[in-house]
């Protein structure tokens, strides 16, 4: 029999310290892979709250939003500035970006009050550093959660150093744990290759984001590391697990990180509903049409009967969005039928 790890070096990732299951409450941030992680959560049910600033990138900014969180401190007019006819916050995303002050503080206000909520009752943090580069504002001094393609002249451009990044997460770190005696925390290095940076400059990123993670795993034992970028890098190697642009994992490689997840960080109650639930799951990304009315009322009987038989089984999740989704089915289908 061949072994099938001869083919490639297998990165260990042992049992977390950390397990995620249905009953806890969970805050995902950071980069795009920690919106794909989220994503993947919230599909599966756990409650989940995956970026309230929008996707970012650098540590320092990371640590900044968790901060404004624990403060309850809203956003106001003061905290933004308008380009090409949009306004936008430097400490957020550009899907935030509004034509008008309200329009932009109501989106940036609405996500904040619900990130402070998660936060306050937050059990497991999750976090995913994208990158050690950090854009410094000229004026203010500040480093910036997003350029928002605003000219390079406003910025300067320097790599955090692993000292600065363990001492800001330290302080973060050391008052959520203080905060919330159950608290604990998962973080990943994004395997998202950073390659305008090149490849040299993105290794050195990488590799200060790790080392302050080894580190600051050191001083709190209720961190754990989830080796994503390990596994990117050593299993999943070959440039066919990577997207077209070369920089993001593919549909496949994301399916097995997901599934890396779930064996290190998810508790073993948990796991047996992901796999109880994947039927329904992907009924849900199903199209209704091609279906007669009738076919597709009893698809959606079907389903909402399974996540009955669940709902008695796991009374902690919550399945309201999901059997709202198939209710609906069968109002529509029903109303195509008198129409019809």
């Amino acid at each position: 029999m061949i072994d099938r790890n001869r083919f490639f070096t297998p990165v260990d990732s042992p049992k977390s310290s950390s397990q995620i299951s249905h009953d806890l409450t969970i805050l995902c941030i950071g980069s795009c892979f920690a919106e794909t992680m989220g994503s993947l959560l919230e599909e599966r049910l756990f409650n989940a709250c995956t970026n309230p600033f929008g996707i970012l990138f650098n540590p320092a900014s990371m640590s900044k939003s968790l901060q404004r969180l624990q403060t309850r401190q809203s956003y106001s007019e003061g905290d933004l500035f308008c380009a090409d006819g949009l306004w936008r916050s430097w400490d957020h995303h550009g899907s935030f970006a509004g034509t008008s002050v309200t329009e932009c503080l109501d989106s940036i206000n609405a996500r904040f009050q619900q990130g402070c909520e998660v936060l306050a009752h937050c059990d497991v943090l999750v976090i995913t550093l994208g990158t050690a580069i950090a854009y410094v504002h000229s004026k203010t001094g500040a480093i910036v959660a997003n350029c928002h393609k605003q000219p390079s002249s406003l910025f300067s451009r320097r790599m955090l150093s692993i000292e600065e990044i363990v001492a800001d997460w330290s302080a973060v770190l050391t008052r959520l744990f203080a905060a919330r005696p159950n608290f604990s925390c998962i973080a990943t290095v994004s395997p998202v290759r950073h390659v305008k940076s090149g490849a040299h400059e993105n290794l050195v990123s990488k590799s200060i984001l790790v080392c302050a993670l080894h580190e600051l795993k050191k001083s709190f034992p209720r961190l754990s590391y989830f080796p994503a970028y390990e596994i990117m890098m050593d299993e999943l190697r070959d440039y066919r697990f990577y997207s077209r642009d070369m920089a993001h994992p593919s549909d496949v490689a994301v399916d097995y990180l997901w599934d890396r997840f779930v064996e290190s960080c998810v508790d073993e109650k948990s796991k047996l509903f992901i796999k109880e639930w994947e039927s329904v799951r992907k009924a849900m990304q199903h199209r209704a049409s091609g279906r007669s009315a009738e076919g597709t009322r009893t698809f959606a009987g079907a389903q909402l009967e399974t996540i009955g038989l669940l709902a008695r089984k796991y009374p902690e999740i919550n399945f309201e969005k999901p059997s709202g989704y198939f209710r609906g089915l069968m109002v529509s289908s029903a109303t195509l039928s008198l129409d019809a």
